[in-house]
């Protein structure tokens, strides 16, 4: 299957008091960074990163992890583009992330897929990336892979298939992929073995400092430390 991620990193982040993606989740690795090392290993073949006007991008990695992203060793093409209407909600976004995923003829050939995530969810491994589009791929008749919540209805990250696309242009304002995972015209199937630590985001610093101490007792915890 034939796909490209798309990043949101484009949100005001009001409640954080600035945007979210160059917040320090740990030292040297962002909330955005982060988001984005999974994604370019999870098998797409190029990674989209949406950001907002006046954000210059010194978060975003620049070869980190690139040791992970695949048996080479080598990043997929990772593009940068800012989305200049952001503030008018994430529809604008994702239209964005969308259009640059197509490319400039607006019609990537035979681009199966697109991967969502969030910037701000930083325990979206690229095993579970990976398996959002493993299932889409194995079921045709599927529109949209998603995770469960804990109140089992779907979230992101979400993979839409190509019979999607037309939906996402229409969306408008604050509406985002939540609106067309709700959309009975389309099918699809949300994991509901997902383990709720990987989907927890931060939309305050409060949230953030949670995010941080979870970080350091998972990588903690995996170089051995008590």
């Amino acid at each position: 299957m034939r796909a490209v991620a798309i990043c949101l990193a484009a949100g005001a982040g009001s409640r954080m008091g600035g945007a979210k993606p160059a917040r320090e989740l740990a030292p040297g690795v962002s909330l955005g960074s982060a988001v984005l090392s999974e994604l370019a290993a999870s098998g797409v073949e190029r990674v989209v990163a949406v950001l907002r006007p006046g954000d210059d991008g010194t978060w975003l990695p620049s070869g980190a992890g690139a040791a992970r992203s695949d048996p080479a060793g080598c990043w997929p093409p990772l593009e940068r583009v800012t989305c200049p209407d952001a503030d008018q909600g994430m529809a604008h976004s994702l239209r964005c992330g969308l259009a640059a995923a197509l490319g400039s003829s607006g019609d990537e050939p035979r681009l199966d897929a697109v991967l969502i995530a969030l910037a701000d969810q930083p325990f979206t491994d690229a095993a579970l990336m990976r398996r959002l589009l493993a299932r889409l791929a194995e079921r045709p008749e599927l529109d949209w892979t998603a995770c469960a919540g804990t109140d089992g209805l779907p979230v992101p990250p979400v993979a839409l298939r190509s019979t999607m696309f037309d939906a996402v242009w229409r969306l408008s304002g604050d509406q985002g992929a939540r609106k067309l995972l709700r959309d009975t015209t389309f099918q699809g199937d949300a994991l509901h073995d997902v383990p709720e630590q990987m989907l927890l985001d931060a939309d305050t610093p409060e949230e953030l400092e949670r995010l941080r101490q979870a970080w350091e007792r998972m990588h903690s915890s995996r170089s051995g430390i008590a």
